[in-house]
């Protein structure tokens, strides 16, 4: 919500323009900045009140997006396998990296709007590679880890979700490779601008899938101090977050239908962090 309200702002106060008493003001944007053959998100955060407006809603873009792939990195983890065991392994490698390019594809959007393209366009465009690249890795990623665990065979309401998160992460791909082809091959801002809207909403409705997932998640955090040998005191945090599945299906009535139970699955993670100097150390997974 906060992401769409950001674009239809600088959209709209690029469009129309954002006239003061003297052009280089620094709050002016000049009429019709975005047009129909440039139309970038980039284009719509050069300029004055709309840079402001982007500068603050990219990083919480940024930093919504790294929250909904922790939750779904815990949320992955609860449902893989034992890691033991070579077959379990790679799933578990392919979870870790997929949150590793969320992270950075969260830092390279917060780059992208503190380095509008006007300003340093280098940094810009590097920092939006990264993210774009970042980005289309983690939904395939993700559809690939889901696929594999066949999460999604039991509700009817999942199954297509997972069939429309397949065609999402493919229009995000081709939106990512089409945009970089148009701009520096073809040299079409206007084919650019649509590939990048198009990996854009691909993105943004990515994560609006999982709004009724992320209602069954709760995450409680307590600390303890403990006195171990020699006086030293460690201080412990143990994280526990619970998953409530309500669409698993444990068996077939006489109709075929599936009968259904609700499912609580629990993860939990003591770090020890030893004062007042030390290293943190994190215990296995229970």
């Amino acid at each position: 919500m906060v992401t769409a309200f950001t674009f239809v702002t600088t959209y709209l106060v690029s469009y129309t323009g954002f006239a003061t008493a003297i052009d280089d003001h620094p709050l002016y944007v000049p009429q019709r900045q975005v047009n129909v053959t440039d139309f970038h998100l980039s284009t719509s955060l050069d300029y004055g009140i709309a840079r402001c407006v982007g500068s603050m809603g990219m990083p919480m873009l940024g930093a919504g997006f790294t929250l909904i792939a922790v939750w779904r990195y815990f949320y992955i983890h609860a449902h893989l396998p034992s890691r033991k065991g070579a077959y379990t392994l790679f799933p578990h490698k392919r979870n870790n990296f997929s949150l590793l390019c969320a992270v950075v594809g969260s830092m390279a959007i917060v780059g992208v709007g503190a380095f509008p393209s006007v300003v340093h366009k280098p940094a810009h465009f590097f920092f939006a590679a990264i993210a774009f690249g970042n980005i289309c890795a983690y939904m395939i990623m993700q559809v690939s880890l889901d696929k594999d665990l066949k999460l999604y065979n039991l509700n009817r309401t999942e199954q297509l979700l997972f069939r429309f998160r397949i065609m999402l992460s493919w229009l995000s791909a081709i939106g990512f490779i089409g945009m970089a082809v148009s701009m520096k091959i073809l040299g079409k801002k206007n084919w650019s601008s649509a590939f990048e809207l198009l990996m854009a909403a691909s993105f943004m409705m990515y994560l609006g899938t999982f709004a009724n997932q992320l209602s069954h998640v709760e995450i409680s955090i307590s600390a303890k101090v403990e006195e171990e040998g020699g006086g030293a005191e460690r201080i412990g945090f143990l994280t526990e977050l619970e998953i409530n599945d309500d669409w698993d299906e444990i068996g077939e009535e006489e109709e075929g239908v599936g009968e259904r139970r609700n499912r609580t699955t629990t993860i939990s993670k003591m770090s020890k962090i030893p004062t007042p100097l030390g290293r943190m150390r994190a215990h296995s997974w229970a």
